[in-house]
């Protein structure tokens, strides 16, 4: 293991204020809530031939471990061990830009794509060679596991959608995606549709059984970035239009949207059954709760000092990626149907060096 130096912070106490609001259809942060998680600012390792931290483009946790993957434009797959505070060795096996990475559910798993138009898949417990890898004709920019672990979807600059049997390590069944420019993938909770978005603002979703088409709209006006499906079966996504909205598929009604954001939307996650994070250009991830009759902003978490390019919620934790290098570990503990618990903390910095 490489040891290296960790910093553990806290945000400033809670401000005060409630959450404004501006003309009809925008969002008016003057008066919104800075929120006090208690969190731990990860700084990557630049790789050997650099003395450059790497833009941070992909983030994933180990589900039931200790583990936290982090992907950017160094080439490398940092490991970081979240217990021991400490990186391991990098895996090596890209040659260009990473763009997605992600632990299968179970946590034995891991899969990394990227610029190289390569997908690889690990074994969790043995890092170091992968289990297989595939080459796309195309990057990869998104990828995620069924709910299941036993299917990688993998989208980007191509117009198809590409399933992989992540048993025999093969091509299972490739789909039209709505543009050769696509951002984004994600199954629904029972694995039976998966969804796709991408430049054009179209989300495409298909029933997976048979490949048909079950859903073709543009939702956004801009580039979609980020999609995952709530348990109850509709999907959020986030755009560069700077819209966040909520589609139900198959019944248009219980579809939503949020207000307008004051910058553009690179990243968003499923906190629970009514909340959510997102992360954009504004430096800033914001809390959303669902539960009442409108969408409320819960407040904003504002640690990061460029882009909020990816999010993730498990093991009660999100971690978040920027431009600006670093990796932010947030403690989310939630009450089982309840609001987020607030994180008792010291206030300033306290700096471990290893």
């Amino acid at each position: 293991m490489i040891p290296r130096r960790q910093f553990i912070g806290s945000l400033a106490a809670l401000a005060a204020g409630s959450v404004g609001h501006g003309r009809a259809g925008e969002w008016s942060n003057t008066e919104s809530r800075q929120l006090d998680w208690e969190y731990e600012l990860i700084e990557p390792l630049p790789n050997i031939t650099s003395s450059r931290r790497p833009v941070v483009t992909g983030v994933s946790l180990q589900a039931k471990g200790d583990l936290l993957a982090i992907v950017g434009d160094d080439h490398f797959v940092s490991i970081y061990d979240t217990e021991k505070r400490v990186f391991n060795d990098p895996l090596r096996e890209h040659t260009d830009w990473i763009r997605a990475v992600k632990f299968s559910p179970d946590g034995k798993l891991l899969a990394t794509a990227g610029n190289d138009h390569k997908l690889c898949l690990w074994n969790s417990n043995r890092l170091g060679t992968p289990i297989f890898s595939a080459r796309n004709p195309g990057a990869i920019i998104d990828l995620t596991f069924s709910p299941d672990g036993n299917q990688i979807a993998t989208v980007g600059f191509e117009s198809k959608l590409r399933i992989f049997d992540v048993a025999r390590g093969k091509q299972m069944m490739e789909l039209d995606c709505p543009s050769a420019d696509n951002h984004a993938v994600a199954y629904s909770a029972d694995g039976e549709s998966i969804a796709v978005g991408g430049r054009n603002g179209v989300i495409r979703s298909w029933t997976l059984a048979d490949g048909r088409l079950i859903f073709d709209e543009k939702i956004h006006r801009q580039r979609v970035r980020s999609l995952e499906f709530t348990k109850d079966g509709r999907l959020l996504s986030v755009s560069d239009d700077q819209m966040i909205k909520i589609t139900d598929l198959t019944e248009p009604e219980r579809s939503t949207q949020l207000e307008r954001q004051s910058s553009k939307l690179f990243s968003a996650a499923i906190l629970g059954p009514d909340l959510l994070a997102t992360g954009g250009s504004d430096n800033k991830i914001n809390i959303w709760n669902l539960k009442l009759a409108a969408p409320h902003h819960v407040g904003y978490l504002n640690q990061h000092t460029g882009t909020v390019s990816c999010l993730e919620y498990k093991n009660s934790k999100l971690v978040s990626g920027s431009f600006d290098t670093f990796v932010i570990l947030w403690n989310a503990k939630q009450q089982e149907n309840g609001p987020l618990q607030r994180q008792t903390q010291k206030n300033g910095w306290n700096r471990i060096l290893n």
